[in-house]
């Protein structure tokens, strides 16, 4: 056992070595050409931390008081970048708080300086019981709405006076391995890719009281907002700054529990239009495209009274909202979890039906599906798996069906009329997830949307007719009420946040706790790991002194496979030769594409969609120059059957 604990020591102590030596370079490379001494031939942690000491007769033979100063400072320099190395370290390794303490004792023999403990380095809160308060079934946590706004504020650079936000609501299990869940409320400053935790509930099933309503629940939360708006917003560093929301973004079951309405088992659940469900074959189904509208008036006067579970003014009623145009139907939810799913369970599940894939098929599926997988570029986060798990897919992955992949992985495999009946489905979610088609062509999506759902029924059976196609007709309204595509107020913002959440537990002891004190030890160290994490992203020189690699906006254009393709604002398909810094920003060598053109013209032009097929993979032999500023979008190059398909991506556009 005693070896056991000796080699774990080692490990922590060796990935903390190779951790700070990474981070001390990349520091000491952005300050004045006078680097410490040896820290670029330093080959361990210990050679480091030695030369960050200096010895008396040093000292003594400094020539200047002046140098003797700066030598001071260089070292207090050294001192506190080693420090937040180790402290970051620890966060983003999560490594048990009883190795770092016996990491520090190590590592004080070489740097008296460094604290003691791990809670000291990570400046663990001391009282972790504060805002923690008993309700319902279990006990919850209050950050508080303007405190966590004070942390952004502090660390980002806010131009405008007036905060917009997004609200997640939504619960998930603590653990595999039992019942209780954790609901936390988040927001996310519109224009920022912060998640801000404002307050957690911890307990057995869901923060309801003996009225089943969250209400006590949201009390914390409401009281503090109306508090705010009652004030006129909060005031920061002589600075005022209006409050706003743009969209409560939950999934449906959160969405029926936090505004007290019927979950979508019912027969008058939907909460844009007053369709009426019906029962076939034990499911509820929602048949007709074409009902009246709910507002935020017929919603708060309970004129649609089924659609309610009381009378009674909610929590959430309180607050300025639409309560009907600002809680929009979720794109991850709904669309890719819930109807992409459904098709493809429908294509490969069912036997025997008109929509069913022969099982031949569905290996050559699954074959092209993993073909596929090493030719996307790198902003697919996740890459495509064979169709054996299909029942674990991600969310992630579904949109990458949706929007990208299926409509080549499909063809000639899936009937021609239900390949065709998707390329409506497939054209009207991609319009609505393009930032420049959203509203310019809403109309155009939502005729399309209003097509797929009417044959829907005809097609796969009006027992299908699930919540989840109904909801894909007010899609268009929710783009056009919010001003903003599908992705801008989709769940998966919220969605990875929550997991980040969970893993800060170690187990199911004091949940709320532990994620308070490892919250705030993250704030303690935000600005040194964020800094850190863009210098991962630099661009990367071959021995010629070429560029190869470049990261714009978050967007990684090569010189090679999969990253070296991009497509002009006219919808050109280009590959890139070359790359250079210009005066204006980076400017790229491309030639074009041969033989591009649509992939289909029905139900309209693939080119629209700037989705484009060639037959030979060559290029032509003249080449021109492209200022990557120019309305520059990222290519996916995929090749099938002899056959190249170009994909524009739709988060990778360069303004």
């Amino acid at each position: 056992m005693n070896r056991v604990r000796v080699n774990q020591l080692k490990r922590v102590r060796r990935n903390a070595t190779n951790f700070v030596n990474k981070r001390m370079k990349l520091e000491i490379a952005e300050k004045d050409n006078n680097p410490p001494l040896s820290v670029e031939s330093a080959s361990s942690l210990n050679y480091y931390v030695s030369n960050m000491e200096t010895s008396e007769d040093e000292d003594e033979i400094s020539p200047t008081s002046d140098s003797t100063n700066n030598s001071n400072r260089m070292r207090n320099h050294q001192t506190d970048n080693f420090h937040d190395a180790i402290a970051s370290w620890v966060v983003n390794s999560k490594t048990p708080a009883m190795h770092v303490d016996s990491l520090l004792r190590i590592l004080q023999t070489k740097a008296p300086d460094l604290p003691k403990t791990c809670k000291s380095l990570l400046q663990t809160p001391k009282n972790a019981f504060k805002n923690i308060v008993p309700m319902c079934q279990g006990s919850y946590l209050h950050i508080g709405l303007q405190n966590i706004l004070y942390t952004f504020l502090s660390t980002n650079n806010v131009s405008s006076r007036i905060i917009t936000l997004d609200v997640g609501i939504d619960g998930t299990p603590s653990t595999n391995s039992s019942d209780t869940e954790l609901w936390p409320i988040l927001v996310n400053v519109l224009g920022f890719e912060d998640i801000l935790l404002v307050g957690c509930y911890f307990g057995t099933g869901k923060p309801k009281d003996d009225a089943e309503s969250p209400e006590e629940f949201l009390t914390p939360f409401v009281t503090e907002v109306l508090e705010i708006l009652k004030n006129g917003g909060i005031v920061f560093q002589n600075e005022s700054f209006e409050l706003k929301f743009r969209a409560f973004v939950m999934d449906t079951p959160a969405r029926a529990f936090i505004m007290n309405t019927l979950a979508h088992t019912g027969y008058h659940s939907c909460t844009k239009c007053t369709v009426v469900g019906m029962k076939i074959a034990n499911r509820t189904v929602f048949h007709g495209v074409d009902y009246e509208l709910r507002s935020n008036v017929t919603f708060r006067n309970r004129t649609h009274r089924n659609h309610h579970h009381s009378d009674a003014i909610t929590m959430i009623e309180r607050l300025p909202i639409d309560c009907v145009k600002m809680v929009p139907v979720d794109p991850m939810h709904n669309v890719y979890m819930g109807v992409m799913k459904q098709l493809l369970l429908l294509w490969i599940c069912q036997r025997k039906k008109p929509y069913s894939i022969s099982a031949k098929n569905i290996r050559l599926l699954s074959e092209r599906i993993v073909l596929i997988a090493n030719q996307l570029p790198s902003e697919f986060c996740r890459k495509p798996r064979a169709l054996k798990l299909l029942k674990r897919f991600k969310a992630t992955e579904f949109r990458q069906f949706a929007l990208y992949t299926m409509i080549i992985l499909l063809e000639g495999l899936l009937p021609l009329n239900y390949y065709n009946h998707f390329l409506k489905f497939h054209c009207a979610v991609r319009i609505l997830s393009t930032p420049d088609d959203c509203i310019r062509n809403n109309a155009l999506a939502n005729d399309l949307m209003t097509d797929f759902v009417k044959e829907f029924g005809i097609l796969y059976g009006y027992h299908n007719l699930s919540f989840n196609v109904h909801s894909l007709l007010h899609l268009s309204q929710d783009v056009i009420d919010l001003g903003y595509p599908l992705d801008s107020y989709s769940a998966f913002k919220f969605e990875n946040f929550i997991q980040y959440l969970k893993k800060l537990t170690r187990n199911n002891y004091r949940v709320l706790e532990q994620i308070r004190n490892r919250y705030f030890e993250k704030f303690s160290i935000n600005n040194y790991q964020g800094d850190f994490k863009k210098q991962l992203k630099r661009n990367k020189i071959d021995k010629f002194g070429n560029l190869t690699d470049a990261h714009i906006n978050d967007i990684h254009l090569s010189v090679k496979s999969p990253n070296n393709y991009i497509a002009t604002r006219s919808g050109i398909v280009c590959k890139i030769i070359k790359m250079h810094e210009g005066v204006t920003g980076l400017i790229v060598t491309a030639s074009k594409v041969k033989d591009a053109s649509p992939f289909f013209l029905k139900p309209i032009p693939s080119n629209l969609l700037k989705i484009f097929v060639s037959n030979t993979d060559t290029t032509e032999d003249k080449t021109f120059a492209i200022r990557v500023t120019e309305g520059v979008s990222k290519v996916a190059s995929v090749k099938i059957n002899d056959q190249c398909f170009y994909l524009t991506l739709l988060h990778s556009i360069c303004t």
